[in-house]
């Protein structure tokens, strides 16, 4: 395995513990240059204590964000429809998109758009499981 970087004398494929996170930093949504971050705080095997990110979005994806129909009137086909132009959008133009999910039903309705759990986590501050979901264009 190749080294592709170093930071603090430690090498990437030094073993690291996390000891915090994530924290999600999410920016530049008002100007177009998207970035969305998961940053943890970590111990390398040299005792360095480092801040270290994943990127959260794959290049060029499209984030879905609230979507909501009142209780009485969920099941008639409306969310599916209020999502149709966005996702006709995204597979014109390519684009993977992807949401966050809290509900335990969501996943179910997503499911049938054609979007896949990829990941499980639990949100810091709550502590509540959400369901990173993703849809490949079509």
């Amino acid at each position: 395995m190749k080294q592709v970087a170093s930071l603090a004398g430690v090498s990437t494929m030094d073993a690291m513990a996390l000891l915090a996170g994530p924290e999600r930093i999410e920016s530049g949504w008002w100007d177009g240059a998207d970035m969305a971050r998961d940053y943890f705080v970590a111990r390398a095997a040299n005792e360095a204590l480092l801040w270290i990110y994943r990127e959260r979005s794959p290049a060029g994806a499209w984030y879905l964000s609230i979507l909501g129909v009142l209780p009485a009137a969920q099941g008639r086909g409306i969310g599916a429809q209020m999502l149709a132009p966005a996702l006709a959008a995204a597979d014109r133009a390519g684009a993977v998109c992807y949401l966050e999910s809290f509900s335990e039903r969501n996943p179910a309705f997503y499911g049938r758009l054609g979007f896949d759990a990829v990941a499980t986590h639990l949100e810091p501050t709550t502590a509540a499981p959400y369901r990173i979901m993703l849809r490949r264009p079509r």
